[in-house]
């Protein structure tokens, strides 16, 4: 009983909103890829733009972990994501790149503001802090790696239901406000986030394995 509580207590319950999160992002770009509806179609174009959007928040872990030292630099990063994620909402319909910033945010900040301000100052603290820096790299590199593999093996992507003929039938290109192979072929985007958000999972789940095993 005693090692469960133990293990239990090295999992950070952030970390488990955040495989949460990505399985059902996993999940929504799975299931608008392969089984699409007509009634889908604003999502569709909704997350093709939120994986552009990804591209700006990829690199939020960075700052976040360099910022989140004080409620000023927290205040700097929230404003400053937080326009580039009203720039993003504005070219969909809805919130729900408002929606999935909050979350990321609110998922992101509270184990930097949970830290003591002494902690910083010491060797575990430093510590922490210079992982959380490394993980985000290494989730920018992913997301590059991943975007330029996609661009080069495009061709090769199958439509599945994002057929040219179920997106001419669902009017589609009324939606589509951005121009470019990605918006126009969107299952390019839908593969993408499904490989991005499996890759940030199964990342998570090794960094929870390696912290219980310590």
């Amino acid at each position: 009983m005693k090692k469960i509580i133990n293990i239990i207590s090295k999992i950070s319950i952030f970390s488990l909103n955040g495989i949460g999160l990505n399985i059902f992002l996993i999940y929504t770009f799975l299931k608008l890829w392969i089984h699409p509806q007509v009634s889908d179609i604003e999502m569709i174009f909704n997350f093709t733009v939120l994986m552009f959007f990804e591209f700006v928040m990829v690199h939020s872990g960075v700052f976040m972990s360099i910022l989140g030292r004080s409620w000023k630099g927290w205040l700097f990063f929230i404003i400053l994501y937080g326009l580039c994620a009203l720039a993003f909402n504005s070219i969909v319909s809805g919130n729900q790149i408002l929606i999935l910033y909050g979350v990321v945010v609110f998922n992101r900040m509270l184990p930097n503001i949970q830290r003591k301000p002494e902690d910083t100052e010491k060797k575990e603290g430093i510590k922490g802090i210079k992982e959380e820096i490394i993980i985000s790299i290494i989730y920018a590199v992913i997301y590059f790696f991943l975007f330029v593999t996609i661009i080069y093996c495009a061709s090769h992507v199958p439509p599945f239901g994002l057929t040219k003929e179920f997106l001419e039938s669902a009017n589609f290109g009324k939606i589509n406000t951005i121009s470019g192979d990605f918006s126009d072929k969107p299952y390019i985007m839908m593969c993408f986030g499904v490989l991005y958000y499996l890759f940030l999972t199964l990342l998570d789940v090794i960094l929870i394995i390696r912290k219980v095993k310590k």
